[in-house]
């Protein structure tokens, strides 16, 4: 099969960001690549976007568009797998781009190498500047059986990885920065669970992984993700721990399955992460960190995380120094006796 044959469908979501899906169409307009399809689900836009989008989608016939009643990224993102005809699917959000060459990329290495899923570097963009990142850390083209698979696992819990010392990107576990098989989502009916509203994306990715039989590791640049502090999925809500312990106990029974322990205790660090991360949001609106860290990790989900999360090796000393120092905080709080 050639590259121009292979049809490659990118589903954009959106909601009230009328301006920013329109720079990411441009950027996918403008791909080295042509042969796509451009799928954008509209979930409940209500600033402008639909009449913009029937506009543009009338001058380009490769890019369709569905508005839905609001009902959440996981929905609108299965609308469009449904509505894919593509080869390869790949998923970005309104407010990214991609580089001139990403998705030409993709087809390449996926071509070159049948894998499940190709996994990409990403550039991180932010006010105080850019950085591209690679997703696994290692230098492996093509990685299967199931420890190289659990180390891929690792990687998107934001764990040791394949434990080369080098860091792992902290969005590894991301659904954008990726080449997915449509045949491979289809064979195992991999569908995005539309119960939860905070880092479905991680669940997904993880699932496809527990089912994936080879994994590709592009370390070449194919997406562009804007860090954007006041942007919806950076916000705190009051239910965002319990969101978060939703993920993590969906999560765990991919975990469960693939019976190590190193990833039950990946799973741990990072639910202790999120609800270090949910206290950081709520004071940056005001609130104490120590009273809501406290509140969040009186939540069962957190608490058996505080008890089963165990210290990682020394190619770690930073995060184990940081999870060391978490221990004996919440050891004070609680008098929990180790």
């Amino acid at each position: 099969m050639s590259n121009t044959s292979i049809l490659v469908s990118v589903i954009v979501t959106t909601c009230n960001s009328r301006d920013d899906v329109q720079h990411i169409l441009k950027s996918l307009q403008n791909q080295s690549y042509g042969n796509m399809e451009l799928i954008v689900i509209d979930d409940g836009s209500t600033d402008g976007t639909k009449e913009v989008m029937e506009q543009i989608a009338a001058d380009d016939t490769r890019i369709s568009y569905t508005w839905q009643e609001n009902s959440g990224v996981s929905v609108a993102r299965n609308v469009g797998m449904k509505n894919a005809h593509g080869d390869i699917i790949m998923f970005a959000d309104a407010d990214d781009e991609f580089p001139l060459d990403g998705v030409a990329q993709v087809v390449k290495f996926m071509r070159e190498s049948p894998v499940d899923i190709c996994f990409g570097g990403v550039e991180l963009r932010s006010d105080g500047g850019s950085a591209v990142l690679h997703s696994l850390n290692t230098d492996e083209r093509i990685i299967k059986g199931h420890d190289g698979i659990d180390d891929v696992i690792s990687c998107c819990l934001e764990g040791q990885g394949f434990s080369t010392g080098k860091r792992t990107m902290q969005l590894s576990g991301s659904v954008w920065g990726k080449g997915f098989s449509h045949s491979f989502l289809k064979e195992h009916d991999l569908w995005f669970n539309p119960h939860l509203p905070r880092a479905q994306d991680v669940e997904f990715v993880l699932r496809c992984l527990g089912a994936a039989a080879a994994v590709g590791n592009l370390t070449r640049c194919i997406y562009i993700y804007k860090v954007l502090e006041g942007s919806h999925s950076h916000k705190y809500n009051a239910d965002l721990p319990q969101q978060f312990a939703n993920m993590i106990a969906a999560a765990s029974e991919t975990i469960q399955h693939r019976d190590s322990k190193r990833l039950v205790n990946d799973l741990n660090i990072m639910a202790l992460n999120l609800a270090i991360e949910s206290a950081r949001r709520a004071s940056l609106d005001g609130a104490d960190f120590a009273e809501v860290l406290q509140s969040i990790l009186n939540m069962v989900i957190y608490q058996d995380a505080v008890h089963g999360a165990k210290i990682r090796s020394t190619l770690r000393i930073k995060e184990n120094i940081k999870l060391l120092i978490l221990k004996m905080q919440i050891r004070n709080m609680y008098k929990i006796l180790y």
